[in-house]
């Protein structure tokens, strides 16, 4: 699984488009009155106003050069205040050989910059910006059947990396080994790093096979080709 593009929600869409692309320097792809898009690396980040949700929030992990962390994190540091979870700014993943960063967007969606070692010497730059992300590795998803959820995604072949669903906890997802996740969970789990409980919103993901969406509070897949 390749996470080709995800849709998300905000209510502050001016607020959201201005950091993403004239901040933090993302590539406008798309803009319209009620939606932008940008490139993170090889995805792309969707984002469409909402009258009706409020306060919408979503946690997603961007993919960046392990080699280049501690850069990353002053270039992050001169940008936004990064959260802290128990008194620290960044967090070693040892099941993932992974460190990551945290920090809000002014939707307060909870942005993770996460260097996964797998991805050693890919990238040839010099210095960080943000073309050298590799694209979005894990996006949440929050819904109340996990059980129902987790029986529907092992119909298009998806597996959760524990082989069982923690109703407590997050359930990484995948369908193989591309280090992209689906991040299931259920409502009013606290996301790492923040004060932020997960709450059910519309979403979209649409992978290099399947188009994964929660409407109404269900999960929903279908095959693109």
């Amino acid at each position: 699984m390749k996470i080709n593009k995800v849709l998300i929600y905000t209510n502050k869409l001016v607020e959201v488009k201005t950091f993403y692309v004239d901040f933090l320097g993302f590539e406008l792809k798309q803009d319209t009155n009620n939606y932008f898009s940008i490139s993170v690396g090889r995805s792309e980040l969707i984002v469409k106003y909402s009258e009706t949700l409020e306060n919408p929030y979503y946690h997603f992990a961007f993919d960046i050069p392990p080699e280049m962390f501690n850069e990353v994190k002053v270039w992050l540091q001169e940008r936004v205040d990064l959260l802290t979870e128990e008194g620290q700014n960044e967090i070693y993943f040892s099941g993932f050989d992974a460190k990551s960063l945290y920090f809000y967007d002014p939707a307060y969606n909870i942005v993770e910059f996460m260097a996964r070692n797998e991805h050693r010497n890919k990238t040839q730059a010099n210095h960080f910006t943000v073309r050298e992300i590799f694209g979005i590795s894990e996006i949440g998803l929050v819904i109340d059947n996990l059980e129902q959820s987790m029986t529907t995604l092992k119909n298009y072949d998806f597996r959760n990396i524990a082989n069982y669903i923690d109703e407590d906890s997050l359930n990484f997802i995948f369908n193989n080994n591309e280090s992209n996740y689906l991040l299931l969970t259920k409502t009013d789990r606290r996301w790492l790093f923040s004060n932020k409980l997960a709450k059910i919103l519309p979403i979209s993901v649409e992978t290099d096979k399947e188009l994964i969406e929660v409407v109404e509070g269900e999960l929903r897949v279908k095959r693109l080709n």
